[in-house]
């Protein structure tokens, strides 16, 4: 199904192994005026957080667990959140870990029948949803020369079909019966958990681009006075998987990409 975000909405990954009938039967009988797509935020904050990009070695690292601040959760789900969090604690499908060292923020983790688990995208109204979004240039000779090109980078007008996007994904990643990843004393093998890094750093990556959350940068010599540029654009689409890009629709018209590598005008 195609999905596109819209003001006051955040896309989010969420696993296909949770039983999510059986938590909004549960949080109706135990929290007031409860609200599905809190439940669906925390969980989707976990996934989301629990893949980043390691700048010094270039690669993608898989936390065992989440490390998210309260304060996140009471900007966007209210003080009441800890009931939110202990309800899926009792249903047995996540655990909370106190602070670790050297860090200022609980951490979560999905229990073992649920880590690893593919996922789908789904888009929610939560509060303050737009908070969350945000353009970043590298230089302002990008905000000032690439205003045209940025422009174009409204994500509302953005959308894409997630569950063919996942599927593409997953089967570029685990082609030949690699799924689910195998585990060893406890802990998944090496080469499977990054393999499901990358799957899920991929998924992150859409979740991202859907949501407005962009960052453009131009190759470049010097800084400064003396700055020039290298020629290649970098933007958050180019920076998604070939198998999300080619699934992207812009104001409800298929996207079409033309690789220009050199260029000789006579």
């Amino acid at each position: 199904m195609k999905q596109t975000v819209n003001k006051n909405e955040l896309m989010v990954l969420l696993p296909l192994s949770l039983d999510y009938s059986r938590i909004e039967n549960e949080g109706k009988e135990r929290i007031k005026d409860f609200d599905m797509n809190c439940i669906k935020f925390i969980i989707g904050r976990m996934i989301y957080s629990s893949v980043v990009f390691v700048k010094a070695t270039e690669t993608e690292k898989y936390n065992h667990h989440s490390l998210i601040n309260s304060k996140t959760w009471v900007k966007h789900i209210g003080k009441n959140y800890l009931e939110y969090v202990k309800l899926l604690i009792d249903l047995k499908y996540i655990n909370r870990k106190s602070y670790l060292v050297g860090e200022n923020s609980f951490g979560y983790s999905f229990l073992k029948p649920y880590r690893f688990s593919r996922v789908f995208a789904e888009v929610i109204q939560i509060k303050g949803a737009d908070g969350l979004k945000s353009t970043t240039t590298k230089t302002s000779y990008v905000k000032k020369y690439e205003k045209p090109l940025i422009d174009f980078f409204d994500y509302t007008k953005f959308s894409i079909d997630t569950e063919l996007a996942e599927n593409d994904v997953f089967e570029a990643y685990f082609m030949e019966g690699k799924y689910p990843i195998k585990i060893s004393h406890g802990e998944p093998e090496k080469d499977g958990l990054a393999t499901y890094t990358y799957y899920l750093m991929a998924m992150k990556n859409m979740v991202k681009f859907m949501n407005g959350i962009y960052s453009f940068s131009r190759g470049s010599g010097k800084v400064g006075k003396g700055y020039r540029t290298l020629g290649r654009f970098y933007n958050p689409f180019a920076r998604l998987n070939k198998e999300i890009r080619k699934l992207m629709f812009y104001d409800n018209k298929k996207i079409h990409e033309i690789d220009l590598k050199n260029i000789f005008l006579i």
